[in-house]
């Protein structure tokens, strides 16, 4: 908690063996859900008072459809006394208990970014492709770079692989020529593979499925 007035901040909870993932705070309900990763390396929601007060602390119970190593930044759905949250094109809702529930909720495109309305019945959201390329940067001095940048800007990188949505992640293959990325650009993101002229996607994992 950080004071206005006069310049301090003091702590509301500790966890003394994990990590503090995210938190949101219920203004209806004066409460905390903290989303955690115990000692166990399991995620739990944990909800506490304002003074720091733990009130209970479950572990989620991950459902098929999300990877349990994939975390989640929920958003209080104050009316129905839970949480919210979205894995790109699927929406979820979280109960104090640790339950997850697929929301009917069908998208064709990637939302993110979800926050409700303080009096609970509007829900805001960022919606659609994200454009990112996988380009390749030489490696050079900085003298030689400033020339570089002075005799043409469009020689400073290259991009190797593109589309109009998200390109990600590109590794370079061990000993190889060939690189690796992710990509959306087969209406899901998959794992694809390209020698810098020709790419081809190599897996098919449902929907969601969380890739790094």
């Amino acid at each position: 908690r950080y004071s206005i007035s006069d310049n301090s901040s003091t702590d509301i909870y500790e966890l003394k063996q994990g990590n503090l993932i995210h938190f949101s705070y219920s203004s209806s309900d004066n409460i905390f859900a903290i989303i955690t990763i115990h000692k166990d390396n399991k995620q739990y929601i944990d909800i506490l008072t304002p003074d720091g007060t733990l009130i209970s602390s479950n572990k989620i119970e991950y459902p098929p459809e999300i990877s349990e190593f994939r975390l989640i930044y929920p958003d209080f759905d104050q009316i129905n006394k839970q949480l919210v949250f979205g894995t790109g094109k699927q929406l979820f809702t979280l109960s104090f208990e640790g339950k997850i529930n697929k929301v009917d909720f069908p998208l064709n495109e990637t939302m993110g970014s979800i926050k409700f309305h303080p009096n609970g019945k509007k829900l805001l959201l960022i919606k659609g492709p994200y454009d990112s390329d996988i380009a390749s940067l030489s490696r050079i001095g900085a003298k030689q770079k400033e020339s570089l940048l002075q005799t043409n800007k469009d020689h400073e990188y290259i991009t190797i692989e593109r589309s109009i949505v998200g390109e990600e992640h590109g590794i370079f293959q061990p000993n190889g020529n060939l690189i690796a990325f992710s990509s959306e650009r087969s209406g899901e993101y998959q794992l694809w593979i390209t020698d810098g002229v020709h790419p081809y996607q190599i897996s098919n994992f449902p929907i969601d499925t969380y890739i790094r």
